[in-house]
């Protein structure tokens, strides 16, 4: 073993707080403070010339390769990604950002995104096994947990600790997240629907927030979580964390002060036993503390590798190991780093992916994650523990462990919609040998005895005709269909489903006894949908195929999401197409221009809303969604959020019994909103408000804010016609029971830059429709009223001029 410490790693003379290293083993990375204005610095550096000395003597060879000052306050972590493609660094200005880095370049100038979530400083990040998530904790007490496949959405907020959250990692084989913090404990949250599944305090009871980080890790084998900071009789110590039971039985010691930072060796590795022909499993892992000494140990070894004292001048922060060599760097808090690096007989041989996969299959289940961009599928982390039974090529459940049982709410387009909605395929047949093994969402059942027949579904202008076999046993459990008006299709045209063989699907449509087209597909198919120019078929694997009506080619590639499409629609015209999965992606599609229009995750409404019955989208690409619960949304590509068009609350059900007419009829091209929330009181029935009808004094101002909201919506749905008719209902509601106040507010935004004390730079109209439009309609209503006749005079004069 080697000890180096190049001088010239440095961020002149400031605290370096977080290394890692690349996985390539080409760089490393640097975080900690920069300039004298306490920004925060990012240095991306060289690695041969610390690995070697002709490499540090060779002045053609960069040893600083890039430095970025993004971030205006220390940076505390920084880590690249499984793939090498991105970098993440946290700060404490609050603020996640992911760097992406090109293929076969070392330096240059990099692509910065801000991920904006957290309320205090972000002290610790940890990517998931494939890079599927990134993982991020803080001061605030949280730990989000980001959708790295489409940033900056958020999966999830793990809210559960009282204190600063100073560590997270991943379970390698992705069942798990552990989180420690100043509070005195350890967490580990379930990924397969982020709750907290065990809490670990005994051997943190006395400890004090000593330490700047709790960088905790996991062995590669998943076996044990290692800890920062513990106490065992006044003597500090880093805790083992068993995987089976949670256990707490066994210990790190020898540090003299808090233990502040582990990490372990991202393989398992192997030595030859003495006498002995079979060779010895074990990881490795290093310790940093606050006595400025850094320590090695094996798991296979109850002493360590070896210990180094007054490594540093200041606290060990962080440790990163060389993916693919013996190395081993370290930074302290006096600013500096210090290299190891090993012999293959000082750690060990790594296991080879083969044998790594045989471990991972013998004690989980599953072979070891794959990364994400390899296959166009995620594997992982949704349900680690399921035996995938590869001889029936069965579809396991995904993140949820649930199949999509989507209700209907019919449609009532104009357009052409047919949609079979589907449930996955039973679940695999597990003997009892197995069951031990399986995750508790997965049940035993017995083998399907035949196939099942056909599905026929007929279009015709009068009814959709459904063909099912009395006693399905295979495949999709049902078909439910909805039909609209099919103007502009021909009658005559008829669609058939089956399953000729295991997961095999065909799909195929004839007019008049001749065959049009036939797709097949490698997936069971669980959602079919019609416009009048193409076709949407998406399969349980998660494929999406959209063919031409007319011939069946693709009109686009086959797309993959990272489970089964839940809902699929085309708008109106059949221009766009959109899906919503199971785990909560939306994706909308511009078929005309052959690209995306949105993508966006609806997780953070699926938690609350329960299954979505109805998808829909406008000629504008505005997404509606509505669920079992009643709750309907909408998302604003403006603001990046989800807008909640109804509820089960008063102010909503105040505002439909007395504002929308009775006789509205719905039509999706002129009327989205109004359709949407219409459909979705109707779903509600007679559900009550919780709050007593007869109570007058909160009415008025319950109506008022609705039609004020409606307005809004109105607006960020670029829907014209209706914002017309919500400004009318408000001049109405104004005029018969509001203030002088509200009625002036309203007539001088109207009335814009023609009242003289208003900007030029103004809008005078409103997604198109003129604010004196609008105004004439107002004052209309108000002249009608005789208590508003001088204000209506007043503003009419100044209108006219």
């Amino acid at each position: 073993m080697i000890l180096l410490k190049p001088e010239w790693v440095n961020h002149d003379d400031k605290p370096i707080f977080s290394v890692d290293i690349h996985p390539d083993c080409n760089k490393f990375v640097t975080g900690g403070l920069g300039g004298g204005d306490g920004s925060g610095l990012v240095r991306i550096w060289n690695i041969h010339p610390v690995l070697t000395v002709e490499a540090e003597a060779d002045p053609s060879i960069p040893k600083l390769l890039c430095a970025m000052d993004t971030h205006l306050a220390c940076v505390n972590s920084v880590r690249f990604s499984k793939n090498g493609m991105y970098l993440a660094s946290g700060s404490d200005d609050k603020l996640v950002i992911i760097y992406h880095l090109a293929k076969g370049s070392s330096s240059g100038n990099f692509v910065c995104l801000h991920l904006r979530g957290h309320a205090g400083d972000v002290l610790d990040l940890a990517w998931s096994p494939t890079d599927r998530w990134l993982a991020s904790c803080s001061v605030d007490n949280t730990i989000i947990v980001w959708d790295a496949q489409n940033f900056p959405t958020i999966v999830k907020v793990l809210k559960g600790h009282s204190g600063l959250v100073k560590g997270v990692a991943w379970d390698p084989v992705g069942k798990y997240i552990a989180s420690q913090s100043d509070d005195r404990s350890a967490k580990i949250w379930k990924t397969s629907d982020w709750t907290c599944m065990h809490t670990v305090t005994d051997p943190f009871e006395e400890c004090g927030g000593t330490t700047h980080i709790l960088r905790l890790s996991w062995s590669p084998d998943g076996q044990y979580l290692v800890s920062a900071h513990s106490m065992n009789t006044g003597g500090p110590t880093a805790q083992i964390i068993e995987r089976e039971g949670w256990k707490t039985e066994k210990d790190f010691v020898g540090h003299r002060k808090a233990v502040t930072c582990v990490r372990f060796h991202k393989d398992i590795l192997k030595k030859q036993r003495d006498k002995s022909s079979k060779s010895q499993m074990y990881c490795a892992l290093a310790l940093g503390s606050r006595d400025h000494s850094l320590s090695v140990w094996m798991t296979c070894l109850k002493r360590p590798l070896f210990v180094v004292h007054q490594l540093f001048n200041d606290s060990v922060l962080d440790i990163a190991w060389g993916p693919n060599k013996y190395c081993l760097i370290a930074c302290g808090g006096d600013g500096t780093v210090a290299c190891f690096i090993f012999q293959e007989k000082d750690l060990g041989v790594p296991l080879s992916e083969e044998d790594k996969n045989a471990f991972y299959e013998r004690s989980y289940g599953k072979s070891a994650c794959v990364e994400s961009g390899s296959s166009g599928r995620d594997m992982i982390v949704e349900n680690a523990e399921i035996l995938d039974a590869v001889k029936e090529k069965v579809q396991l459940p995904s993140l949820s462990g649930k199949p999509s049982q989507p209700e209907i709410v019919p449609n009532n387009h104009c357009e052409p919609s047919v949609n079979l909605f589907t449930q996955p395929a039973p679940p695999p047949v597990i003997t009892s040998a197995e069951k031990c093994q399986l995750d508790n969402r997965l049940t035993k059942t017995t083998a399907p005895s035949a196939p099942i027949k056909s599905v026929s579904v007929l279009n015709s202008i009068s009814s959709a005709i459904v063909e099912k076999p009395a006693k399905p046993v295979s495949g999709p459990a049902k078909l439910n269909v909805t039909t609209t008006s099919k103007d502009g299709m021909n009658s005559n045209t008829k669609w058939k489903y089956e399953y000729p063989l295991g997961n095999l699907s065909r799909i195929w449509g004839w007019c008049r006894n001749e065959k049009i087209w036939e797709v097949y597909s490698g997936a069971h198919v669980v959602n079919f949908t019609l416009c009048l120019k193409y076709a949407l078929i998406c399969c349980q694997d998660g494929t999406i195929r959209i063919s031409d009506i007319k011939t069946g080619s693709n009109i686009l590639p086959i797309m993959c999401m990272a489970t089964s499409a839940i809902q699929c629609t085309f708008c109106p015209l059949g221009k766009l197409a959109g899906v919503i999965s199971e785990c909560g992606q939306i994706r909308i599609w511009n078929i005309d221009e052959l690209k995306i229009y949105l993508t966006s995750s609806c997780s953070e409404i699926f938690s609350k809303s329960g299954q979505v019955v109805q998808f829909q989208i406008t000629e504008n690409g505005v997404p509606f969604i509505l669920f079992s619960n009643g709750n309907a949304y909408s998302y604003s590509m403006d603001m990046q959020c989800w807008m909640q068009l109804y509820a089960k609350d008063a102010i909503f059900r105040q505002g439909f019994r007395s504002v929308i007419p009775k006789d509205f009829q719905r039509n999706m091209r002129q009327h989205p909103l109004m359709t949407v929330q219409s459909t979705t009181n109707n779903f509600l029935g007679n559900v009550s408000a919780g709050m007593d009808s007869n109570v007058n004094n909160w009415q008025d101002s319950a109506k008022l804010t609705f039609i004020e909201n409606q307005i809004k919506l109105c607006e960020q749905i670029n829907s014209p016609e209706e914002l017309k008719y919500w400004y009318l209902m408000l001049g109405h509601h104004l005029a018969a029971s509001g203030g002088e106040k509200k009625i002036r507010e309203l007539l001088d935004y109207l009335l814009g830059s023609a009242h003289g004390f208003k900007k030029k730079t103004i809008k005078d109209d409103i997604m198109g429709v003129s604010k004196h439009y609008l105004l004439d309609s107002i004052l209309d209503v108000l002249k009608k009223y005789p208590k508003w006749q001088r204000i209506y005079m007043e503003y009419f004069e100044q209108y006219k001029l």
